[in-house]
Parts: structure tokens; C-alpha cells; sequence
């Protein structure tokens, strides 16, 4: 059976011309939509990202300030009762301040400061002369009436000549007279090595509420180092502000800017990035795109431009040879789209290959409810949908080499501290074991994840109650019983607390990143996040367990290097005072 059709000669011609152009154009169309797309995802990517990072370094200054504040309030108690005479003489109490300032990377120096200016004993070594700082900034503030931490602007130190500022509270006798200051100089420097590894091109700093910088990475983030007044009454008291346009910047480059004031304390952080570093990353994507839509379209149009040269051509010959034109030319289109859709859908099918074959490893590491969520993750997969996944950190963190640590000997240590991060009304009882407990970790991660539980268990615990801290050396076997550890020899870290107990929804996501049941401004949520992720770098595992009204208790199993045959436990206890 054959069909007829009647065109004219300019009819074919003016289709293919048509479609050529088309070719052309609809896909220029479409790239200009995609890369609108692709830019607002960008800015919009960058603007999470950025939010997520200056919360982390928000998180990392509050802990830092905060532990401070427990040093100050720490050394307080050291000192009560005893004469300006008596804390000048007292060698016990010089060592005790060396002590705590060794244990802490970011203190460069701990002073008592006697209510003339001379400063009475310090943890740096004694000087042949008296010195005297009631000059100092944060002397003559504190000695007027400041209420509360006084932070000072950023000076050389005159016994060792690096840059530091004070972090100090007043001292005040019972009638409220002024009674002398407890400072505490920290290092600028141990700021920046924090903020170093935050990212190619980005900018952090540390500054006070008047705008000058106290600590930053790679060089001061405003020109002059100082923040502008416009910049600095817009940030929110909570809430990160987001910049499109940084104002005054150091470098003099156009910058995307987030920041955010540090609960407490008359300090902000702030963390900027080039916008022609996130244009380029976005540019890098658009032209990938652009020259796959570019072969595909020009593959296309180029064929229409053979069959519409060969049309014209050939228009004089009969209708059969047209009709096999016609085909052949049909074949050829269908054979270049086939290719196209083959290509993509190959690249598609590895792409989703992949995705599938992860997850299926990861469903074998979670609890039930992760699981459900992982089926829906596969079930997504087999649909044809992307899986899209992003991860405290950590933040930054600052990679650190580990060392071989006695955790028993750490938790003695750092004992003093962590009774002072828990309330008075909260004992805090030791059960160590005598057996070998030498690891190798990272010491500041350690003691870190230690504060954020001791941390999680004083909120638990708001009318007060105890913390009991017990290590004992176990041994896993080749079946891992039932825990997630290669065979060997573990140091098992347990902190058991008599709070308020979680509920099963809660316990369940007690790991997660940002997952906090306080009220906005009151946690990030990232504590038992960093706890478990420690544990993991460490090569062991951390393990949760509670029960409402019957406490919590945190479990952190860390590889141990040897362990005595026997042994029995040390039992210490800080009671409530």
C-alpha cells in the first residue's frame, strides 16, 4: 500500500531549515535556563554551607570562652581565704597554674592580679621585679565597675613577647570592694591554627563587639582590622546574618560573608569566601553542561544541515527516491538521539549503580528506624531518583597527629575541670581501673568529647545528682560481640549520670549532627556528634543508652596498646559541695 503526499518544494526546505534552527536555538534556551538554575543553587548551596560553618566556629569559640570561664572560676577556689601575702608566696599554688595552663593549648598565661596592679603569682615563671598592670585596659575596666568577663584588645606579651589578650574577671570582697582580677591570656595564634584548615580562599575571624579582630585566618578579614559599625549593629543576638557583599574587606575582593555573636560574651566570628571563587565552581559546572548540550545539539543540527543540503539537492528525482531520503534521514536522527539517550542513560545507571551500592553497605549500620529510612532511600533509587546526602565538625576540626595517651591518667587530669563544668550539687565519682589503659588518641579530642558529655549530663541533671566516670579493659572477640569492633583489646569509657533519661525518639538520634532537644540559642547539638566521631577516628566506637527517669549513660570504647593481666579499680569520688 502506498501513501501520497502532495508538497511543495519549498515545504521540506522550510522544515528542515526549521529544525536546524531549532536545534540550535532550543537548546541555547535551555542551557540559559539551566544555568540560571545551576547559579541560584550555587548561591543558595554557599549560603547553607556558610551558615553550617560559622555556627561550628561559633560553637568552637563558646567552648573555648567557656572554659575559661571554669578556669577562672576554678583558680577562684584555689585562692579563697588566703591573704595577698600568702597567694604571693605560694609556691603550691604557682604550680597548680602551671599546671592548668599546660593542659590547655589555647592559654598562654594565668595571673592573679592584687587589687594595686601587681600581679601577685602566675603559672609563667616568677620575675626578679614586681610586675605591675594597673595601666592595663582590662585592669582599669575591671577596677571601675565592669560586670562580668572583660575581653581585652590583642597586645604583646612582655615576658615572651607573643601576641595575646586577656580574658579576666574581677574579684570582689564580701562588701563588694574591689578585690584584685583573675586573667587568663589566650593565643591568638591557637585560634588561627583552628581556623586553618577551614577552606581554600575563605577568611575567618574572631572579633569584639567594637569591631577589632582578636584572631584570624589567613590575614585580618576588614581593612584597619576592624569591623564597620553598620556590620556590626546588623547581627542578630541568635541568628547568623548573611552578606551578600562583605563591606571593607582586608584584601579589597567582593566577598559573601556570615556571622554571628557568641552567646554571653561581647564577640562575634565571621567566615567569608571570594564570590569569583564560588562564581568559578559554578562556571566549571555550567560549562560541562554547556559543552554536553553543545555536542548534543550541533550532532543534531548538523544532521539536519546534511539533509536539508542533500534535499536540495536532490529535489528534482522522483517521489520513491525522496520517500528513501526521507527514511534514511529519519534513521539517521533516531540513530544520533538513540545514541544521545544511550550515553545519558548509561551515565545515569552508573550514577545511580553507585548511590545503591552505597547505601546497601550503609543499611547494615543502622538501628531500625535507619533502616526504614535507608529502604526508602533504595526504593528511591530504583525510581530513578537521585539520592542527595551532606555531614559538627568539626569541626573544624584541625587534623592532629595522635599521641599515646594512659586515659586513666588524662581523666585524673583533667578531673578538676570537669567537676568544675558540672553544678555543686552534682558528685562526680571516679571507678578507674588499674589495669593498663594506654592508648594512642588525639588528647584535645579526648578531653573534648569528656566536657560535652559531663555537658549533656549537668542539663540532665537540673536539680542535681551523680556522674559516675568507670573505665575497664574488655576484650572483643572475633564476632565482635555485637558491637561494631575489630577483635582485640578495648578501653571501655563509661559516663553514667542519674538524669532525666531519654525517650526511645530521642535516643534514637542522639549522634546526629545538629539534632538538639534544648531550646534555639541553648545547643548546636553537635555534642555526642563530636563523641562519636572521635571514637570512630580513634578506631573504636561509642555507644549510647538511657531510660526516662533512670539516666544515661555514654559509652566510648577506645583500641588499647597493652593491658596488665589483672587487675582491680581506683576509686575516686568529688563529692557535692
Amino acid at each position: 500500500m502506498k501513501f501520497a503526499v502532495k508538497l511543495t518544494s519549498s515545504q521540506p526546505e522550510r522544515w528542515l531549515s526549521w529544525l536546524v534552527a531549532a536545534c540550535l536555538m532550543f537548546p541555547l534556551a535551555f542551557f540559559g535556563l539551566l544555568a540560571h538554575q545551576s547559579r541560584v543553587a550555587t548561591l543558595e548551596a554557599t549560603d547553607q554551607q556558610m551558615v553550617g560553618t560559622v555556627t561550628l566556629l561559633r560553637e568552637h569559640a563558646q567552648k573555648v570562652l567557656d572554659t575559661d570561664e571554669l578556669l577562672i572560676e576554678h583558680v577562684d577556689r584555689l585562692i579563697a581565704g588566703l591573704s595577698w601575702e600568702a597567694i604571693a608566696r605560694s609556691d603550691s599554688l604557682h604550680q597548680q597554674l602551671k599546671q592548668l595552663d599546660r593542659q590547655l593549648p589555647q592559654v598562654g598565661g594565668i595571673f592573679v592580679v592584687a587589687p594595686d596592679g601587681t600581679i601577685a603569682n602566675s603559672s609563667r615563671p616568677i620575675p626578679a621585679a614586681p610586675i605591675n598592670v594597673s595601666d592595663s585596659d582590662y585592669f582599669v575596666g575591671l577596677r571601675d565597675g565592669h560586670q562580668g568577663a572583660y575581653i581585652s584588645s590583642v597586645y604583646r606579651s612582655r615576658a615572651t613577647g607573643a601576641e595575646q589578650f586577656n580574658f579576666a574577671r574581677r574579684r570582689s570582697t564580701l562588701d563588694g570592694h574591689f578585690d584584685g582580677v583573675i586573667d587568663i591570656s589566650d593565643r591568638p595564634v591557637y585560634f588561627a591554627d583552628t581556623y586553618r584548615n577551614i577552606g581554600d580562599g575563605a577568611s575567618v575571624a574572631l572579633a569584639r563587639n567594637d569591631g577589632q579582630e582578636l584572631a584570624y585566618y589567613p590575614r585580618p578579614m576588614f581593612s584597619g582590622s576592624r569591623a564597620p559599625a553598620d556590620l556590626r549593629a546588623g547581627i542578630p543576638e541568635e541568628e547568623p546574618l548573611l552578606i551578600g557583599s562583605v563591606p571593607s574587606p582586608f584584601d579589597q575582593t567582593d566577598r559573601l560573608g556570615a556571622f554571628q555573636r557568641i552567646q554571653g560574651y561581647p564577640l562575634f566570628v565571621g567566615y567569608t569566601l571570594p564570590r569569583a571563587t564560588i562564581m568559578a565552581n559554578w562556571r566549571k559546572a555550567v560549562v560541562l553542561d554547556g559543552t554536553l548540550i553543545a555536542i548534543g545539539s550541533l550532532t543534531v543540527g548538523f544532521t539536519g544541515w546534511l539533509a536539508l543540503r542533500g534535499f536540495r539537492k536532490e529535489q528534482v528525482e522522483v517521489r520513491k527516491r525522496q520517500d528513501a531520503e526521507a527514511k534514511m534521514e529519519q534513521a539517521r536522527r533516531m540513530e544520533v538521539l538513540g545514541q544521545l539517550t544511550a550515553g545519558v542513560a548509561h551515565d545515569f545507571n552508573n550514577l545511580l549503580t553507585v548511590i545503591s551500592g552505597n547505601i546497601e553497605r550503609l543499611r547494615a549500620n543502622q538501628s531500625d528506624y535507619g533502616k526504614k529510612r535507608v529502604d526508602a532511600a533504595l526504593t528511591a533509587t530504583s525510581r530513578g531518583t537521585g539520592l542527595i546526602r551532606q555531614m559538627l565538625t568539626f569541626a573544624g576540626r584541625q587534623t592532629r597527629e595522635p599521641e599515646v595517651v594512659q586515659v586513666n591518667a588524662a581523666l585524673r587530669a583533667f578531673e578538676l575541670l570537669l567537676g568544675s563544668a558540672l553544678t555543686r550539687n552534682i558528685v562526680l565519682d571516679y571507678q578507674l581501673t588499674t589495669k593498663s589503659t594506654t592508648c594512642r588518641i588525639d588528647r584535645m579530642e579526648f578531653e573534648l568529647a569528656v566536657l560535652n558529655i559531663a555537658t549533656n549530663s549537668r542539663h540532665a541533671m537540673p536539680n542535681g545528682g551523680r556522674l559516675e566516670v568507670d573505665t575497664e579493659v574488655v576484650g572483643v572477640h572475633a564476632s565482635g560481640d555485637g558491637l561494631e569492633l575489630a577483635p582485640g583489646q578495648y578501653v571501655r569509657v563509661a559516663f553514667i549520670d542519674s538524669g532525666v533519661g531519654m525517650p526511645a525518639d530521642v535516643l534514637a538520634r542522639a549522634f546526629e549532627p545538629f539534632f538538639t532537644t534544648r531550646e534555639p540559642g541553648g545547643g548546636t547539638g553537635l555534642g555526642l556528634s563530636q563523641v562519636y566521631n572521635f571514637a570512630r577516628r580513634a578506631g573504636g566506637l561509642a555507644t549510647v543508652a538511657s531510660m526516662v527517669g533512670r539516666g544515661t549513660t555514654v559509652t566510648i570504647y577506645i583500641p588499647i596498646l597493652n593491658a596488665d593481666a589483672a587487675g582491680n579499680h581506683e576509686h575516686i569520688t568529688v563529692g557535692a559541695s
